[in-house]
């Protein structure tokens, strides 16, 4: 079975270039272009959360890490951004790894394997 991927990005070209990586890697894919709309998503069963850190209306990535963390969440959250200098300094351990903007192709498919774990070695 697929591992379903909730890509949370702001960015448009970004969004689509994530979301197309993953699909080929044969994942589906979630989009969410802010926080809000990544909350909503999260109501359902989510195996990695793809995750920018600044975003629109005003609640950052940070933000939504920490409320992952109050509501008890492990769901994986592998942070892309180009603003990782914003992260908070303790994070939670479901955050498997932070990549900063941009990437190498096969480094993020490397990341998002390791994230997923044994599930993900078939790709």
């Amino acid at each position: 079975m697929a591992e379903t991927v909730l890509v949370v990005e702001d960015d448009d070209r970004v969004r689509v270039m994530i979301t197309t990586i993953l699909q080929k890697l044969g994942h589906q894919t979630i989009e969410a272009t802010n926080a809000w709309q990544a909350l909503a998503a999260l109501q359902r069963p989510i195996d990695l959360v793809i995750l920018d850190m600044r975003m629109p209306y005003d609640i950052s990535g940070n933000d939504l890490i920490g409320t992952l963390k109050e509501l008890g969440s492990q769901v994986p959250v592998v942070v892309f951004s180009g603003w990782t200098e914003d992260l908070d300094d303790d994070l939670p351990s479901f955050v498997r790894a932070v990549l900063s903007k941009p990437v190498r192709v096969e480094k993020f498919v490397e990341t998002v394997n390791a994230a997923l774990g044994p599930r993900a070695a078939v790709n």
